[in-house]
C-alpha cells in the first residue's frame, strides 16, 4: 500500500475527473477495496462531479461513495452525497445545486 505504485495509483485516481464514468467505474471500485486509497477515490468522484467535462452515474457513484471509510468532517463529503442523491451527474448542469 506504499511506494511508487501506490503513489501513482493515488495520482491517477485523483486526476480522473474528466474520464468518462464507464471508463473509470471499475478502476474506482477496485481502488475502493484498498483503504489507503479511499481519499483518492473520493477526490476522483468529487473532481468527476466538478470537472467541466466530467460526469458521474449518480446512483453508482453514491454507492461507491458510501462504501468509503472517510472522516465525517471530510471537506465536501456531505455536499457530494447530497447532489448524488438528487441525481446530479455534473455541476455544470445545475451549479446552484451544490450550494443548496
Amino acid at each position: 500500500t506504499h511506494g511508487p505504485l501506490h503513489h501513482r495509483a493515488r495520482h491517477v485516481l485523483e486526476d480522473s475527473g474528466t474520464v468518462d464514468w464507464a471508463d473509470k467505474r471499475d478502476t474506482l471500485r477496485a481502488a475502493s477495496t484498498v483503504a489507503e486509497l479511499h481519499p483518492a477515490v473520493f477526490r476522483g468522484l468529487l473532481d468527476g462531479y466538478h470537472a467541466t467535462y466530467g460526469n458521474l452515474h449518480p446512483a453508482e457513484a453514491l454507492t461507491l461513495l458510501e462504501s468509503l471509510h472517510l472522516p465525517a468532517d471530510t471537506e465536501n463529503l456531505a455536499q457530494l452525497r447530497a447532489v448524488l442523491r438528487k441525481g446530479a451527474r455534473n455541476n455544470r448542469h445545475d451549479p446552484a445545486l451544490w450550494d443548496a
